[in-house]
């Protein structure tokens, strides 16, 4: 026994001094140990921090050496455990694995608190760390970085109680991450489960998204049994509707109708009410809330209309097109209610299930992807495109909506006329246009009445047209000018159709007989008002690309076209809303690109930096597809060189005119800012298949890139990686630019040197995005393993000055504008896909 002892001592005093020598060799700056004592002190009297007194600061580890201290306390406790055989020494090595703990990591029992503000870790060790977790410079982007890679429990603890203060929209962004940890780590996966039972209890759409993520990035065969046990085990819970909201105690007042979260922030929905029995409700069957807090932003206050009797009520059958409610989830609770002047949700009490109908309406947009790709034609997709529209638009309205659009809203009516189908050889994605009703709550709030698919125009131009028809021949059945028009329109009947407030009949008094029928004063100035307005000159519909004609049209042309066809368009809370819908391809990797274009967005816009990216929407629905949110009033530089047969420079002369006028420099100089911007995305990130069917020009001279199917390790042609240079910069983009002599091409490589610099300021925030989803991850990108992480670091040059930034920078310019692997490329497009 004296001999262990001894042994120890030694061991002990040869431990003392490697920790003092590491202390000596911190590069932390020297601290004033009183005063910090003394902030100490005051700090646990403040907010209740449990403090050791005994303990001084000079005598603990600095932050850098928290884990090293941690580690030798282990080594202590597992020396004195195996050295001590009998009752003293077991006691003896008890006392001090206390008091080492005590130093570095104390225990849960001694740092309970009241509020539970504070984690469980040593004084010193953690107290910059908390002082920067408590701090205003606390946000989502370092509470995902700490809880990734701290090794400490009680430090994870405090983060993952930490998220619940956060914004949803914040945590939001981050979900694919928490979704991918919570399945490959251990340590992370109990402290997430609490905070996604949670969101999960009070957002249907949250629940909904978590569910698709889980299923998603539990899709990998390759997944230990544990693993792929844990990740269905939460999307089990979810999907068997066992996480719903708790009951609401009508005694507690809410007078904004909504519940506090624990950490005092609002529900945005009101799906937590749901649960009072029936007897407990209200006098007038409604719930009572503020018309402010729930008045949508640009409309009034006006009432939608509904049916005065309660319609019949058929066993709905999920999914079931022929039945008519395949999106109906069985609550009939708005159906009794009364309907105020301000819509707003009803209580729910019929546990009706909550994620069903929509998850229904979202496969059955992915399966209309898969029965077009029975056909090869074109025109036999299109077909069946609007074939199974038409069929899905008998079910609608809906208490469903589009999950990766922003707002509360209902889906009423998908005019398939609208819908084309996109450019793909061995996938059938599509593009359709969705009308949708905002409203109070998309799963409790009342459904319109279901509408004719004639909007109030064209249903008086009809019922005119029939009447003259009718007696001009004097038969009995309409002719063939009495055809309810399509959602494009006819210009024919246009042209005839009255004024809006007047009736048929007034029209027709008003011009004094049928012969005057073929013009309208009132109509014909609308006309010519849109042709002075109007500057943009649309593309004609071409049959082999009919989506360039469809994005070339300007948004607001458009959404004010399907409205007035619309039976929907008079009211005021109308919208249209368009995406892409894409089955058939794993999208969690463009889902991956679109996050980091949005934090590049972030970090430029923080450093005011004038660089301008679009990032778009991705929503990951399952492993095989998901949703895309479009760009609007944007096309691709293949489809302007085979619509107009110009270059790059004479389409902008033609579209923003003389190049010394006023909108041709704002473009010009649009253009500048976007190019320099994605020009470094592509090279961090390594975005390859840079041919012109994947770069748009939007209506204000914008480059904007799309379509991340191959970054970072992953390449066309079964990564060949024929693309080599850093970016794709052609010399007819320097053209546009006023040539390599001309002053924005200096602005350019200017841009291009502070967009770097301020990307390598914040190069953590990229990293921790891709190190975090290839945690476990089988995904192309991240084929070549951890060396995939380590080349993306490099590719920031945290080494280099400004100066030698600077000339690394113009390398890789001149090095992209001289690239002949570019244009090889090229011209290989437009060989095989005929890609100009």
């Amino acid at each position: 026994m004296d001999d262990n002892l001894v042994a120890f001592a030694v061991w002990e005093s040869q431990i003392t001094k490697e920790r003092v020598k590491k202390v000596l060799l911190c590069s932390l700056p020297e601290v004033d140990t009183k005063k910090v004592e003394r902030e100490l002190e005051e700090e646990s009297k403040n907010k209740g921090l449990s403090r050791v007194r005994n303990t001084k600061v000079g005598d603990l580890d600095c932050f850098p050496c928290l884990h090293s201290a941690k580690r030798d306390a282990k080594d202590n406790s597992e020396l004195l455990s195996t050295a001590s055989s009998d009752n003293s020494g077991e006691s003896a090595s008890i006392d001090f694995a206390m008091t080492d703990e005590r130093d570095c990591s104390p225990p849960a029992a001694q740092t309970q608190h009241d509020d539970q503000s504070a984690p469980a870790t040593s004084q010193s060790s953690n107290y910059w760390l908390m002082r920067l977790f408590q701090s205003n410079l606390f946000d989502m982007d370092i509470a995902i970085g700490y809880l990734y890679s701290s090794k400490d429990h009680d430090i994870q603890a405090y983060l993952a109680n930490k998220i619940y203060e956060l914004r949803d929209e914040d945590v939001d962004f981050y979900l694919p991450q928490l979704i991918n940890m919570y399945i490959h780590m251990d340590n992370i996966s109990g402290l997430l489960h609490k905070y996604f039972l949670h969101r999960c209890r009070n957002s249907v759409l949250f629940s909904l998204k978590t569910a698709w993520m889980l299923a998603s990035y539990s899709s990998d065969t390759w997944l230990p049994s544990l693993y792929l046990q844990r990740g269905q085990r939460l999307l089990h819970l979810i999907r068997s509707e066992q996480v719903r909201p708790a009951r609401v105690d009508r005694n507690i007042n809410h007078p904004t109708g909504h519940c506090r979260s624990r950490s005092g922030g609002e529900f945005r929905t009101l799906s937590s009410a749901a649960g009072l029995p029936l007897g407990e409700r209200m006098a007038d069957g409604v719930l009572h809330t503020s018309s402010s807090s729930l008045a949508l932003p640009g409309l009034e206050a006006r009432s939608m209309s509904f049916a005065n009797t309660l319609p019949i009520r058929y066993p709905s059958v999920p999914g079931d097109l022929h039945s008519g409610r395949a999106f109906d989830n069985g609550c009939e609770c708005a159906l009794s209610e009364n309907v105020s002047d301000v819509v707003i949700a009803p209580h729910c009490t019929c546990s009706a299930p909550r994620l069903q109908a929509q998850d229904t309406f979202i496969r059955v947009l992915g399966a209309i992807c898969s029965k077009m790709l029975r056909h090869t034609s074109r025109e036999h997709r299109t077909a069946q495109l609007y074939a199974e529209l038409t069929q899905l638009n008998l079910n609608l309205p809906a208490r469903v909506c589009l999950p990766s659009h922003g707002g509360v809203h209902q889906v009423v009516r998908i005019p398939s006329s609208e819908a084309v189908v996109l450019n793909s050889k061995t996938k059938a994605p599509y593009l359709v246009h969705i009308e949708v009703l905002e409203c109070a709550d998309t799963f409790l709030s009342p459904l319109p009445q279901k509408l004719l698919d004639v909007n109030s125009r064209s249903a008086k131009l009809v019922a005119e047209q029939v009447r003259l028809s009718i007696r001009s021949d004097g038969s009995g059945s309409p002719n063939s000018a009495c055809s309810v028009p399509s959602a494009n329109g006819c210009e024919e009947q246009e042209e005839r159709c009255p004024v809006d407030g007047q009736t048929p009949s007034e029209f027709q008094g008003d011009l004094g007989g049928e012969e005057e029928l073929s013009f309208c004063a009132g109509e014909v100035r609308r006309r010519l008002c849109d042709e002075v307005t109007v500057t943009t000159r649309n593309f004609s519909r071409d049959p082999e690309d009919p989506s360039a004609s469809v994005m070339k049209e300007p948004w607001s042309e458009k959404e004010n076209r399907i409205r007035e066809n619309s039976p929907y368009g008079q009211l005021p809370n109308w919208k249209l809303l368009t995406v892409i819908v894409k089955w058939g391809d794993d999208l969690r990797q463009e889902l991956l690109s679109a996050q980091l274009v949005e934090q590049f967005k972030r970090v430029w816009e923080q450093e005011k930096i004038a660089l301008c990216v679009r990032p778009y929407k991705v929503l990951v629905c399952s492993s095989e597809g998901g949703l895309i949110e479009p760009v609007c009033n944007a096309i691709s530089i293949h489809q302007i060189k085979k619509q107009s047969k110009k270059s790059l420079l004479q389409y902008f002369r033609h579209e923003f005119g003389d190049q010394n006028s006023e909108r041709f420099l704002n473009a010009q100089k649009n253009f500048v800012q976007s190019c320099a911007a994605y020009c470094l995305i592509c090279y961090f990130i390594q975005v390859k298949d840079r041919h012109n069917g994947n770069i748009l020009l939007d209506s204000e001279g914008h480059i904007i890139h799309i379509d991340f199917g191959f970054i970072l390790a992953s390449s066309p042609g079964n990564n060949l990686r024929f693309e080599n240079s850093p970016f794709k910069l052609t010399a007819e983009f320097v053209e546009v630019m006023g040539g390599v002599d001309g002053d924005l091409y200096k602005y350019f490589k200017f841009l291009m040197l502070k967009g770097f610099m301020a990307a390598r300021k914040h190069m953590d925030k990229f990293v921790q995005l891709v190190e975090i989803i290839s945690t476990g991850s089988q995904l192309p990108c991240f084929g070549h393993g951890p060396t995939t992480i380590k080349e993306l670091k490099q590719r920031f040059h945290m080494n280099l000055t400004e100066e030698q930034l600077e000339s690394l920078v113009n390398g890789m310019i001149d090095g992209s504008v001289h690239s002949w692997t570019t244009k090889i490329y090229d011209q290989f497009q437009y060989l095989t896909n005929g890609i100009l």
